[in-house]
């Protein structure tokens, strides 16, 4: 047996025993005060019925705004578009299986036609994977606009209003269309093209002397004891070229990547701000109308309410002990 948890249990469990018995014996007696204060207030609701009125609706939009403002406040953390990664992968594969079949290129001609080519494929290869970023990045700003309103409780965006809640969300979504149409503005003016890398390729030229064939003909004609001529011969190897190409294009790739990701935490952080700080106005607005409204009431209804305010709150605190 484990002697530190048992002499933890024993010095543990009588505290833990109090704690338990005082949170039953509040719940008890906050219970009575709150059947009391039920009962009580059902008098001075039928003496202030409109008031009371009133206060339940202010008591039930604030409510409503609250759990509101509390999942932009929580929301969990932005997910990047899994197309980011994908298409970055098949970007980098098809650099990687290009002319996968072939070593080297063994003249100048062949690698200056070929370094042409390869580069021609790097840039169509590129433009793709930018389009590809960019729309997902533009089906993300939109999937964040519509899940921002669906938070915010606005259903017809359509529908002609002069409510200050309504105008409100129809400006953050007027906001996201002008978001998402500013960065389609600015892609389309940037220059994102891929370095010229031919020079590159063909400077990973290798040249080394070697014997010369002797051919069909040479076998009878030389002598054989003559050393044979040399004569250039000259490497491109591939695998060097797509070395180059990848990592190239790697760093072109993950700069577009963060500019777009940035971009994203950018709306999607400063959208959930900018409600949030709407809805704590709104609150603080609903309180203020409360305590007004609360005023009007008679001195002893005043009192009451003041009473059945401090239980509800005394209630959770209590409910917040008893859950450890």
């Amino acid at each position: 047996m484990d002697a530190p948890l048992v002499w933890e249990y024993l010095c543990t469990y009588p505290l833990t025993a109090y704690v338990h018995n005082v949170v039953k014996l509040l719940n008890i007696t906050t219970h009575k005060i709150q059947t009391q204060n039920i009962n009580d207030s059902r008098q001075a609701e039928i003496e202030n019925v409109e008031i009371y009125t009133l206060v339940a609706e202010i008591d039930e939009t604030y409510s409503l705004l609250d759990k509101r403002d509390k999942q932009f406040v929580n929301r969990e953390e932005l997910k990047i578009p899994a197309i980011f990664n994908s298409a970055l992968e098949k970007l980098v594969n098809n650099i990687n299986a290009w002319n996968k079949r072939k070593t080297k290129y063994s003249s100048d001609d062949e690698a200056k036609k070929n370094a042409r080519k390869f580069m021609e494929d790097l840039d169509n290869w590129f433009v793709k994977f930018e389009n590809e970023i960019m729309q997902a990045f533009l089906d993300a700003i939109e999937e964040i606009t519509l899940s921002n309103n669906e938070i915010y409780g606005l259903e017809d965006l359509d529908a002609e209003t002069d409510d200050p809640y309504d105008t409100f969300g129809k400006n953050m979504v007027d906001e996201g269309v002008k978001y998402y149409d500013a960065v389609v503005s600015e892609f389309e003016e940037t220059e994102n093209d891929l370095p010229d890398l031919i020079n590159d390729f063909l400077f990973i030229r290798q040249e080394t002397l070697v014997e010369a064939s002797d051919g069909l003909f040479g076998l009878f004609g030389r002598n054989k004891n003559e050393p044979k001529e040399l004569v250039p011969e000259i490497t491109y190897l591939l695998s060097e070229w797509r070395e180059i190409a990848e990592q190239t294009v790697q760093v072109k790739a993950d700069e577009l990547l963060d500019t777009y990701k940035n971009k994203l935490f950018e709306y999607y952080n400063n959208s959930s701000y900018k409600y949030h700080a709407y809805l704590q106005m709104e609150l603080t607005k609903l309180s203020a109308q409360r305590k007004e409204t609360l005023f009007k009431l008679s001195d002893d209804a005043r009192l009451l309410q003041t009473d059945i305010d401090w239980t509800s709150e005394f209630i959770r605190q209590v409910e917040v002990i008893g859950k450890g």
